[in-house]
């Protein structure tokens, strides 16, 4: 996802939440950056969708280390995935 869109969200996202709220949303939105592997996984991501396999792959990690990762961004709607058959595409 593009740095501009996520700017974009996240105003959005402060125009409509009290301020406790808002602080506690950025506190948790940074957090989930606050991870080496997090930042690996968006840069990766940035190239064109992945699947846990692949980003697995590419992280020398395993791909429950990966789900887990992956799981936060989304929480924090950071990605985005679809399903291809048996497969998950995280993008």
């Amino acid at each position: 996802m593009n740095i501009l869109i996520i700017r974009i969200l996240l105003i959005i996202r402060m125009a409509i939440m009290n301020k406790k709220e808002n602080l506690e949303f950025h506190a948790e939105f940074f957090k989930t950056f606050s991870n080496s592997k997090r930042l690996e996984i968006f840069d990766l991501l940035k190239e064109g969708e992945m699947t846990v396999d692949a980003l697995s792959g590419r992280l020398e990690i395993p791909k429950t280390n990966v789900s887990q990762h992956l799981t936060l961004m989304r929480k924090m709607r950071i990605l985005r995935t679809r399903r291809d058959g048996r497969n998950i595409i995280t993008g």
